[in-house]
């Protein structure tokens, strides 16, 4: 039986084949939501195994899946997550999750290897793979410009996060990127197609410059100066024939 799924990324895709040849428990890396949806589905036609997933704290964007027999036990230590502090004098510089996210991004290692960046509004954190937690607090000693210390924290002492997200029904007459970003961002679609066009967007955190791109349920688009904004589902259509889908939305 094939159970590859093509738009899963390789890295998945063999995950999925190991666990059902070799009947193993299977971890992944980190990943977005529509890569968790995807693998969700894959496994659908096979009811004797289940995909769990955490990233750190409920709700998270980037997180592990774990592929078990359903006979196997759970527990939130087997997705083998660490939390990062990042120590630094908040009474004169100031850390943004851009920031952070590029110094994370240029140590030459793979997205997939953190989760979430997270703030309280001061102090930061992230989530990281364990067995790459040493390396990031060897190889993180400055950010920007700011001197920074990384310390593996106990999950009891994580960040209570704030969320400057809303969910909202959006409608849209196409699923096309560029329509999204429009009404995602009240924008209009001369301006959202210039910001593709520029290089200034990225879906599931890959740039792209095509404006007509097809948007999925589980796509993340993020747009540089504007936000970003998930998309959670598909709700209907309207009298008029537009789109109804439900989103969370980050604007800047």
């Amino acid at each position: 039986m094939n159970y590859d799924n093509q738009r899963l990324v390789p890295a998945l895709q063999s995950l999925l084949r190991n666990a059902l040849q070799y009947d193993s428990l299977q971890l992944s890396p980190f990943v977005d939501l529509q890569q968790r949806l995807l693998l969700e589905q894959a496994l659908v036609q096979f009811p004797d195994w289940q995909c769990y997933h955490y990233g750190g704290y409920p709700h998270a964007q980037w997180q592990r899946i774990l592929i078990a027999p359903v006979y196997i036990p759970i527990n939130l230590s087997d997705f083998e997550i660490q939390l990062m502090g990042i120590q630094f004098n908040s009474k004169f510089n100031h850390l943004h999750h851009n920031q952070i996210l590029g110094k994370l991004t240029n140590l030459g290692i793979k997205r997939s290897t953190f989760g979430d960046i997270i703030t309280n509004g001061e102090a930061w954190q992230f989530f990281t793979d364990l067995n790459f937690a040493s390396l990031f607090i060897q190889e993180v000693q400055q950010i920007d410009t700011t001197p920074v210390q990384l310390v593996a924290l106990p999950t009891a002492q994580r960040l209570n996060i704030v969320d400057n997200s809303s969910q909202e029904v959006l409608i849209t007459p196409a699923f096309r990127l560029d329509a999204i970003i429009a009404r995602a961002f009240h924008k209009s679609r001369q301006q959202a197609k210039k910001l593709i066009q520029s290089g200034q967007v990225q879906i599931n955190s890959l740039l792209t410059r095509q404006v007509d791109t097809q948007i999925q349920i589980g796509d993340t688009i993020s747009c540089h100066h504007w936000g970003k904004v998930i998309i959670l589902d598909f709700i209907g259509q309207t009298l008029t024939q537009k789109y109804k889908v439900y989103i969370k939305i980050y604007r800047l």
